[in-house]
Formats: structure tokens, C-alpha cells, sequence
């Protein structure tokens, strides 16, 4: 059975579109040009051919410092050059919140028709966004959640607290309902972790695990393992992680390894680096075993898509939610995909050509 079934329990007409999805030649271009480790993206734009009729959308990015991002920004390029009348501008908010809250001003300063975003801030942007809907600007954001829905009309995006209540359940069942654990979370204040947070708080507070330290990790791999590796310091018997993304994961258990301390149970997503620990060390460390739920790449692809559908008129459900299945170690060679690099996340809708230039 293919990815995208397994992954997702999405409705028919976002399945058949993203599997009969083709890629154009020309893209391959672009993304090979990009810096290592991201897509640039800062002031650029995709322009079509034909201009007649052309929709004009603002992407603001929050921050591109990983693979997950550049991946998702392939994804969405990639749908922009499906479309002979778009043009899409992308800015980078370098995690910044006021950077992006005045890339958001730029987007209506330059009258485009719909600003998509993944925000940075669940609740900092709202003036912006409302401004722009008073204007007749089509608002729309991805994988990370907004706290007040007059701010946006379409979000497409996970229930983040129902993510972190599902990891933490998994989690504490695999030590047994208690033990002690750390939790590693995103870029600082951003609402997706926070929101997991809440959910995965829901159920631990009412359990007999103890938490050891929470800290940001920002979403990277490296910044993980120096996190882990000081925390092992002080804590020289961890029975768990729950971390909020697979890079997250894969960086606090390479941590681990180096102290000599044995892999345990830890949470994620569709890191390809995290199921290709698991498959090297499963057997050495029976305990040792994970929880995905993919955070879909190409949500790049289905938002862009939305906003030209949404610009052109068309009705769209407020939230149109992605709920993805929750995968262990058992599916890990399902879904690994060893030939290619560690920071690659394989609930993708590019082709293995274009993963490849992910770096």
C-alpha cells in the first residue's frame, strides 16, 4: 500500500489530486540552484509566461532553517509552475516575528490577492491578517495554527493538540505509565508546539511520569543533540522523549548513543532519519521503538492551490484538516527510504529526482 493512503485519512478529492499531481521538468532547474539545506527564498518570485488574469499571492514564510521547510517549499514551487497565470513572492521571517509581521504589510502594501503564511505566532499576526481581509485579501495558513479564525479564511493543517495528546498516550504506555522523560519542542513561542504541548500536558498530568526539562530545539537536528547531550549531565537515566519532529527526535537519540545511554521511546514525525535509526538499532535496543504522525510537505502544494481556488471564487471549508496516522517502529521499513538522505521527510509529493537535491 502506497504513502499517501497509510499516512493520511484525507478526504477523495485531496487524495486523487495529490496522486495524479505531475511534475514539471523545469523545476528541477530551480531547486538544484538552491543553497544547501534550504530553498532561497528571500525577495524571489516565480513568474509565468502568460500574465492575463494573473492571480498575485504573498507566501510568508516564518523561518526556512530546515529540510522540512525547503521540502515544503519545493512542493508549493512546484505547484506554482502549474499555473500560467500566478505569480507567487516569498519572504523568509528568519524566525523573527516582527520580520514577519512586516512582510505581511509588505504583501498588502503591494495590493496582492491572497497571503498565505505559516505564522510564527499565533496571535502577533492578527492585526496584520485582519487588516488584509478588510482589503479583500484572501488569507490562508499552513501547518501551524492561528488562535483567532477572523484572522484567516482557510487554514490547512493538523489538530495540533489532538498530535501531542497522541504522542504522549503512545509514550507512556510504551514505559509502562511512568518514568521520566523529556520534551523538546520547535523554534521558540511558535503556536504548533505549544498546542501540542497542551494536549500532551492533558494527558501526562494525570499520570506518574515525571518530566526532567523541557526545551526548545528549533526544529534541527544539531541543536537537539547539544540540548540532550548537556541534559545528560544531569540526568543520567531518561526513559523517554517526547519531542515535537522527527530532526528533534533523531539528534536527542544520536545524543544518547554518544553517552552511552540506551535508545529509548521517543515521539516525531516523518523524519527519514528517525526510521533509519530505528532500523540500525532496533535490535540491539529492544526498548527502543518510536511514534510518527507525518507533518505532510506537500501542504505547500495544497495551499497554494486553495488560495487560487479561493481568489478565483470558489467556496473552501475553513479548515480543511489533515489527520495523519500514527506509525511505529513497525512500519519503519515500510516507509524508510535509506538511498536518500537523513533530513528528507517522506510524506512527500515531490519525486525521487528532486528529493535527492534536498540537502
Amino acid at each position: 500500500m502506497d504513502i499517501a493512503r497509510r499516512l493520511l485519512l484525507l478526504n477523495k478529492h485531496t487524495f486523487s489530486a495529490i496522486l495524479n499531481y505531475l511534475l514539471l521538468a523545469a523545476f528541477v532547474a530551480g531547486i538544484t540552484a538552491c543553497v544547501p539545506g534550504r530553498v532561497q527564498v528571500a525577495a524571489q518570485k516565480v513568474r509565468p509566461e502568460a500574465v492575463e488574469e494573473t492571480v498575485v499571492v504573498g507566501f510568508s514564510n516564518g523561518f526556512t532553517d530546515n529540510s522540512w521547510r525547503a521540502e515544503l517549499m519545493a512542493s508549493m514551487r512546484q505547484e506554482a509552475l502549474r499555473h500560467s497565470d500566478l505569480e507567487l513572492l516569498v519572504r523568509d521571517g528568519r524566525g523573527d516575528i516582527n520580520k514577519q509581521i512586516q512582510d505581511i504589510e509588505s504583501f498588502i502594501a503591494l495590493k496582492v490577492d491572497a497571503i498565505i503564511l505559516i505564522p510564527n505566532s499565533s496571535i502577533a499576526v492578527t492585526p496584520s491578517l485582519k487588516k488584509a481581509r478588510k482589503l479583500g485579501i484572501k488569507v490562508l495558513h499552513c501547518n501551524l495554527p492561528l488562535e483567532d479564525s477572523d484572522s484567516y479564511d482557510v487554514y490547512i493543517g493538523p489538530d495540533e493538540r489532538e498530535r501531542g495528546r497522541k504522542w504522549a498516550s503512545w509514550l507512556q504506555n510504551k514505559i509502562g505509565g511512568s518514568g521520566s522523560i523529556v520534551m523538546l519542542g520547535g523554534i521558540p513561542g511558535n503556536p504548533g508546539t505549544a498546542m501540542a504541548m497542551k494536549g500532551a500536558l492533558e494527558v501526562i498530568d494525570s499520570s506518574s511520569i515525571r518530566i526532567l526539562a523541557y526545551r526548545d530545539a528549533y526544529w534541527q537536528e544539531d541543536r537537539a543533540y547539544e540540548i540532550m547531550s548537556g541534559l545528560l549531565k544531569d540526568h543520567k537515566h531518561i526513559d523517554g522523549i517526547w519531542a515535537d519532529g522527527g530532526q528533534v527526535a533523531a539528534g536527542a537519540l544520536k545524543a544518547l548513543l554518544d553517552a552511552g545511554h540506551p535508545l529509548v521511546p521517543v515521539t516525531g514525525d516523518d523524519y527519514n532519519g528517525l526510521f533509519k535509526l530505528y532500523l540500525k538499532y532496533k535490535d540491539q535496543y529492544p526498548d527502543f521503538d518510536f511514534a510518527a504522525i507525518s507533518t505532510p510537505t506537500w501542504q505547500g502544494m495544497t495551499v497554494l492551490r486553495s488560495a487560487v481556488r479561493l481568489v478565483r471564487g470558489e467556496k473552501l471549508d475553513s479548515w480543511m484538516k489533515l489527520d495523519p496516522q500514527l506509525l511505529t517502529g513497525e512500519d519503519a521499513v515500510s516507509y524508510a527510504k535509506p538511498e536518500l538522505s537523513d533530513i528528507i521527510f517522506v510524506d512527500s509529493d515531490l519525486p525521487y529526482s528532486l528529493l535527492k537535491e534536498i540537502r
